[in-house]
This record gives C-alpha cells, sequence and structure tokens, in this order.
C-alpha cells in the first residue's frame, strides 16, 4: 500500500516526455517569474504531499541565487500537483479551468491584432511582446489555483538571460518545437527561420560525413535530430528567440484564421480583429451558459437536500404522531372497560 501511495507522486519517461511537449505547445513562451505560492487553512492536507513534490523542482532553482524561474517550469509545476492532487477531478471544474484558458488564447490573439493595428507593422516591438507575455502567463498560471491554495505571479525587471541558462534552454526548445508545428502548416504560416535550422543542422552532418568527427554534434549513434536543432536555437540570445516567438504568433493572428480570397473591404489585420472579437463573444457567452447551469444544478441540489431533509422529518412527525394515536386508544379503552364494570 505504502508503495502504491510512493509511486503516486513518479513521473515515467513517457510521463515526463508529455509534460515537455504540454509545455513545449503553450500558446506562450517561457518568460523570467517568481510565484509566490500560499496555502490557508481551508487547504486540503491530503494535497500537501503532491503540492511540496510538484513544486520542489522549482524551489531548489530559486535557492542557486536565481531571482526567477522560468514561467514554463511553473507550469509544468502546477500540472504536476493537479494531477497528483486530483483537484481537477470535478468535472465542472475542468471545463471552467480550459474555458479560462481558452479566453486567454483570445485576448492574446486580440492583443496581436491591436500592436499590428497600431504600429502599422506584422513585426510587434519587444516592449509590447514582454508586456502580452506577462498578462498571459500571470493569468495562465493563476487558473491553477484551487480551493485553499492562493498563487501570486510577479516579474522581475527586464534581466539579462544567460546562455545555456535554464530559461534560454526552455526557450530554444520552445522555439524548436513552435518552428515544427509551424512547418507543418500552410506556405503562409511556415517559419523561414525554421527552415535555415533545418538547412544548417544538414549541413553539419553533411560536412561531418564528410570530415570527421569535426562538428559540435552528438555522437551519430545517440544523435537526436531535435536536440541538435535546438542547440542551433540555442545559439541566439534569448530576446532574439522572443522575437521570432512574436513574429510567429504575429503571422498566425494575421494569416491563421482569415480566409483567402475573401471579398472584404476590410483588410487582414482588420479582418482578423474582427474574428477574434467575435471569437471572444461566442466564449464569453458559452461561460455565461456554464456558468447558469452550475448554479441551476447547485440549486437543484440545494432544493433536493432541503426536500429530503423536509421528508425525513416528516416522517418523524407521522411516527411521533401515531404513537400518540396508539396511547390515546389504550387510555379511553381503559376508561371503557372501567365504565362497562361500574354499571349496576
Amino acid at each position: 500500500m505504502a508503495g502504491e501511495h510512493e509511486r503516486r507522486f513518479q513521473v515515467s519517461r513517457a510521463e515526463l516526455a508529455q509534460l515537455v511537449l504540454s509545455v513545449n505547445t503553450l500558446p506562450f513562451p517561457p518568460v523570467p517569474v517568481t510565484v509566490d505560492i500560499k496555502t490557508t487553512e481551508e487547504f486540503p492536507e491530503t494535497h500537501r504531499k503532491a503540492l511540496n513534490l510538484a513544486t520542489s523542482a522549482i524551489v531548489q532553482e530559486c535557492k542557486t541565487g536565481c531571482k526567477y524561474v522560468s514561467s514554463h517550469n511553473a507550469v509544468a509545476a502546477l500540472m504536476l500537483y493537479h494531477r497528483w492532487s486530483g483537484a481537477l477531478s470535478d468535472g465542472a471544474r475542468k471545463e471552467e479551468v480550459q474555458g479560462v484558458k481558452g479566453r486567454l488564447v483570445l485576448e492574446l490573439i486580440t492583443d496581436f491584432c491591436g500592436e499590428s493595428k497600431t504600429q502599422q507593422s506584422d513585426t510587434p516591438r519587444v516592449e509590447f511582446l514582454y508586456e502580452a507575455f506577462q498578462r498571459i502567463t500571470e493569468a495562465w498560471l493563476e487558473s491553477y489555483a484551487t480551493t485553499g491554495l492562493d498563487i501570486v505571479v510577479e516579474f522581475p525587471a527586464r534581466v539579462s538571460i544567460a546562455q545555456e541558462s535554464p530559461l534560454h534552454a526552455a526557450m530554444a526548445g520552445y522555439c524548436y518545437t513552435q518552428g515544427f508545428v509551424y512547418s507543418q502548416k500552410n506556405e503562409k504560416l511556415r517559419c523561414p527561420t525554421h527552415e535555415q535550422v533545418k538547412a544548417e543542422y544538414e549541413r553539419m552532418t553533411r560536412e561531418e560525413a564528410e570530415e570527421g568527427d569535426a562538428q559540435p554534434m552528438d555522437d551519430a549513434g545517440c544523435r537526436a535530430m531535435e536536440m541538435e536543432m535546438t542547440r542551433i536555437y540555442g545559439r541566439s540570445e534569448y530576446e532574439a528567440l522572443l522575437a521570432l516567438c512574436g513574429a510567429r504568433i504575429m503571422k498566425d493572428t494575421l494569416y491563421g484564421f482569415v480566409p483567402e480570397n475573401t471579398e472584404t473591404q476590410l483588410s487582414v489585420a482588420e479582418q482578423a480583429e474582427a474574428l477574434a472579437r467575435m471569437a471572444v463573444q461566442t466564449c464569453d457567452r458559452l461561460s455565461a451558459e456554464r456558468a447558469r447551469v452550475a448554479r441551476e444544478d447547485a440549486a437543484n441540489q440545494s432544493a433536493e437536500k432541503c426536500t429530503q431533509a423536509t421528508d425525513a422529518m416528516s416522517a418523524e412527525h407521522a411516527e411521533a404522531a401515531r404513537g400518540e394515536d396508539a396511547n390515546e386508544s389504550t387510555v379511553t379503552g381503559a376508561i371503557t372497560v372501567v365504565e362497562a364494570t361500574d354499571e349496576p
């Protein structure tokens, strides 16, 4: 039994790979963040170990002298907490959190539409990218809060991200995964930078085959293309990779949802903004409907409990009344008998 309990808080290789893929397909890149996680008296003690173990890695990372962690590491930690604690075992609550995250993505798209419209450019400013990615990161992390668990997110002043630091490595991995995803889309959304990185990897493997083991690559027997391409992405500084992420999202925002050859007087940016606005309205309508259904369910459950309690009380009263009637019949019968024996 104890062994089963301990295995509950372990992550297999397959689960780890899935966790990495989950954060690398988030709709925003990793940014430096500080996360303050506090519990109140309402926090279930049965969740305590799950929380402590899930967040231990980011706690240790902060103790290395770095005043921040990768936001993706924080997301991964809270995903593990939810999984191990069963915090989202309730279907309605899980659907609610998914709805919140869906709206955050739409808000990010709307932000990028506004940036394109304001700047009259498809290249977002770095200052805008920090603001937009910090805004969605904060709300995304806070969505993992549960009963008795408060999550406070802050961002350090603009810092210099060292090459090969955990955050820089996370960004390089994110850029590779996103580049691969965009390479599977149509010609307009494909990322030329990813094609260049792939071409560089192919050049390195070709030259190694011709000249011997002279390239800074893993041995052929244990080499993985995704790792080598991630290293190539990692040659660039963090802020350059951040700008690359922004350029990809901007292109996806403007051209990923707008049908081609649409007969309209609107520009591509205006069409994208109109679609985003309609999507937000639809999301809000669905969210309001879910909230209404949840309120009705809660009211019905409360009414059902009241009915059950009333029925139970009525049954008790009826039982008590039957007892009183029985007592009264006994007394009346005794009087009648006495009266009958007193007759001459």
